[in-house]
């Protein structure tokens, strides 16, 4: 209950922050994201997934970014952190977006904290330039003025004051527009003095009483207020988004270590199962069958019943603690998916299979399926279940027809289709067939401990893909699934053909 309720929290944390947050495979594809690429960027969730990131920055921006990423999905377990240019879908404008990345089992969880316009971005629009254009300006008009008079110490006087007022209070509008940072206006009076003056006392007293005029006239203007503000509220939000980038570092972190923990809370009840579990199970039949052995042939009829009650209900629970042992080890035992045939791995269950197909008079067409990114033994796995699924749900009095292909979705996805012919599903349950023991029929109908499916769900989650149905009750079922291409060179394995029982 814990742990699901960790879950949950987790789940509403990913969707509802204000954070650019999405789940990367190791190709650098989006797997999963949230809702703030909406907020931010104009994009839905289900826009972006199955995209890469790296499309969805400035084309400056994207070697570098691929560069990080490729480090991190490598198993680099350093957060790396990097700031890009992300173009807006709704509007002409730029997010820029400093994104930090953390590897975590195959995939590599991304935060992206999008920040104001740098002052970079206003430079290269010239406004700053401008802004000493007129500084300079200034400045010829003030020694021009100075010179008229006729006095050195005039000269010094008015070349510092009017050219300083002027430049405070333009740089001070431009700021106030634009959202220039305060360091900007520094950068101006630094290159205005060093323009102008070298160093020494003159400059230390010209700066005093040019401050002391600026000052008056900012305040006679009314832009000291609105301008203190600016500068404070810029500082006060540099604080805070570093504060914010420390608590999303650490959340990311925290996330981390509850799916590690999630893992091994997994490991723990696996151990469990094979060993504490079915130990009783096996003193449990081996009393059975002395008891049997003692009583002989002369058994009376409701003594065999209840003695086949109790065998019976000790192999359903070993069947139910063994599948319950594999939906563990899907995640706890999961190899690295590696290119992997899946026609080979479909070759592979139907021969697991070959007694119930051939006492079934099933016909089994596989047409031409894909190299993908798979666990190898999971994805025979897969494909046992589904197949197992399709043999044991099948009309009576109707031969079985069974039939599998792969859909290209893009470049480096397929969907891989199982159909059949049997009783079908109705619509209500289309998504409950993958909850963990449901059962859609009686023991008396069908044998089955409702966890196949369910172990089909996380497999195919495990690889980045998903899985749905589609059904007509009384007419059959089809399971989709996609599963990643293993690459664009990689040739696909051939077609096994039609297969029909003897």
């Amino acid at each position: 209950m814990v742990t699901k309720r960790v879950t949950e929290l987790e789940g509403l944390f990913f969707a509802y922050s204000e954070k650019i947050l999405a789940i990367l495979d190791r190709e650098g594809r989006i797997v999963d994201a949230n809702r703030s690429w909406l907020d931010h960027l104009g994009y839905s969730p289900q826009d972006v997934v199955g995209s890469a990131l790296v499309d969805h920055v400035h084309p400056e921006d994207r070697g570098e970014l691929a560069s990080v990423l490729k480090e991190v999905s490598g198993g680099d377990d350093r957060a790396r952190r990097i700031t890009t240019r992300m173009p807006a879908q709704a509007e002409r404008k730029v997010v820029y977006t400093q994104w930090r990345f953390v590897h975590h089992d195959d995939h590599v969880l991304a935060f992206g904290l999008p920040f104001p316009r740098p002052l970079w971005e206003e430079t290269k629009e010239g406004r700053v330039w401008s802004a000493i254009g007129v500084t300079v300006v200034t400045i010829l008009v003030a020694e021009a003025i100075a010179r008229y008079l006729g006095s050195a110490h005039d000269l010094q006087r008015v070349a510092i004051l009017i050219p300083l007022a002027g430049v405070l209070i333009v740089a001070a509008r431009w700021g106030l527009r634009s959202g220039l940072m305060s360091g900007s206006l520094g950068g101006i009076y630094a290159v205005w003095f060093f323009a102008v003056y070298g160093t020494g006392e003159t400059l230390v007293e010209s700066l005093t009483i040019g401050i002391l005029l600026a000052l008056f006239m900012l305040v006679m203007a009314g832009l000291l207020g609105s301008f203190r503000t600016k500068v404070e509220r810029s500082a006060h939000q540099s604080a805070e988004a570093e504060t914010a980038r420390r608590k999303a570092t650490e959340e990311v972190r925290r996330y981390a270590k509850r799916l590690r923990d999630s893992n091994e809370e997994l490991a723990r009840f696996a151990s469990i199962a094979s060993h504490d579990l079915q130990e009783p199970l096996g003193v449990i039949r081996s009393y059975i069958q002395l008891i049997e052995r003692r009583l002989g042939g002369d058994v009376d009829e409701h003594v065999k019943k209840d003695l086949h009650f109790v065998t019976d209900s000790a192999e359903r629970m070993q069947r139910l603690i063994d599948d319950l042992l594999e939906y563990s080890r899907v995640e706890s035992r999961g190899r690295r998916p590696t290119a992997n045939d899946a026609d080979a791995a479909a070759r592979r269950a139907l021969d697991i299979l070959d007694r119930r197909i051939i006492d079934a008079k099933a016909e089994i067409e596989v047409g031409p399926l894909p190299v993908v990114m798979a666990d190898e033994g999971q994805l025979e796995r897969l494909f046992q279940n589904l197949f197992s699924n399709a043999l044991k749900y099948r009309r009576p009095d109707v031969p079985v027809r069974i039939s599998v292909r792969a859909v290209p979705i893009d470049e480096g996805t397929y969907r891989l289709e199982l159909a059949d012919n049997g009783i079908g599903i109705a619509p209500e349950h289309h998504e409950r067939v993958f909850d963990i023991f449901h059962r859609l029929h009686g023991r008396g109908e069908f044998e089955g401990t409702g966890i196949g499916l369910a172990v089909c769900k996380k497999i195919v989650e495990r690889h980045g893909g998903r899985i749905w149905v589609e059904s007509v009750p009384g007419e059959g079922t089809t399971v989709h699934f996609t599963l990643k291409a293993a690459g664009p060179d990689t040739e696909t394995g051939g077609g096994r053909g039609k297969r029909k029982s003897a």
